[in-house]
């Protein structure tokens, strides 16, 4: 039989075999597929942005997007530029309906006012932070969330951006 490559890679990856075996069901490698496309899709768009703007950030986030890790890149005005597939399935706002608006909009009734401040003056100010916060999702649903911002700094030192990284406690 002749197998597909990256079938043969991916039930390695998932099911720990070293050899490809038939494909019994759809249906169960289906959401592996799909799952691997989002990241590698994460992984372009996130290199491409790193060129775009030169920024020098060694860190390889493949495995942080494979740990289920969420991934939001803000403008200096804190505008949201660009989320990874994850934050559109923990939060269930697509790339469209969030790009240019704040993180702060993710909050609610029953966040808490005073970390929510600061965070902010810590990013006024340019400086990392690692925090936990209860968000909502679109269908205002709560959950919490461990977030850790980094300042993204160009190969020349200046700051342009901040990457957060997000992970839903559950």
């Amino acid at each position: 039989m002749n197998y597909n490559r990256a079938y043969a890679d991916l039930l390695k990856e998932a099911y720990n075999v070293e050899r490809p075996m038939p494909l019994l069901c759809w249906d169960i490698a289906n959401p592996f597929y799909e799952r691997r496309q989002n990241i590698a899709q994460d992984l372009l768009d996130f290199e491409r942005l790193k060129t775009t703007f030169n920024w020098d950030f060694p860190q390889d986030i493949g495995p942080l997007l494979r740990e289920n890790n969420s991934f939001v890149v803000t403008n200096l005005a804190r505008q949201i530029v660009w989320v990874s597939k994850g934050f559109e399935q923990m939060t269930g706002y697509t790339q469209k309906e969030i790009e240019g608006k704040k993180p702060g909009m993710l909050q609610g009734q029953k966040t808490n006012a005073k970390t929510s401040a600061f965070v902010r003056s810590r990013i006024e100010q340019l400086e990392a932070v690692k925090f936990r916060i209860l968000n909502y999702r679109k269908n205002n649903d709560e959950y919490w969330c461990c977030i850790e911002v980094k300042p993204l700094r160009t190969l020349t030192g200046e700051i342009t951006h901040f990457l957060a990284i997000e992970k839903e406690e559950i």
